[in-house]
């Protein structure tokens, strides 16, 4: 066997299964966490855990993902005035009031990067 390569456990338990397949599905359809949770009526939270458990267990294929910008384009919008919102692939969604502090701001993209 390589040394880089994935070994998984011989076994898993009915409840790790249960989740690796809700986490492979979601995986599948390219959408997001929060979308596919809604559709089956998962619980949001419960889902992230295990897929952070089942992902240190190291049972999930690790999808090759690329890191960094992309275009965008700024479109104010009435509802919203002076400030931004800003919504991640995994479906997470900040809106930012002008005159926000930076630190704060800084905190929070540190934890979203942290939930994809």
């Amino acid at each position: 066997m390589q040394a880089n390569a994935i070994q998984r456990p011989k076994t898993l338990t009915d409840k790790q299964r249960y989740w690796l397949t809700h986490v492979e599905r979601c995986e599948a359809t390219g959408g997001t966490m929060v979308a596919y949770a809604s559709e089956q009526s998962l619980d949001l939270k419960q889902f992230y855990n295990w897929r952070m458990r089942l992902s240190r267990l190291r049972v999930l294929s690790q999808p090759s993902r690329s890191v960094g910008f992309k275009r965008v384009t700024v479109k104010p919008t009435p509802e919203f005035g002076t400030g931004c919102r800003i919504e991640c692939p995994n479906g997470t969604r900040i809106e930012i009031k002008a005159g926000c502090d930076p630190e704060w701001v800084s905190l929070i993209f540190k934890a979203m990067s942290q939930l994809a």
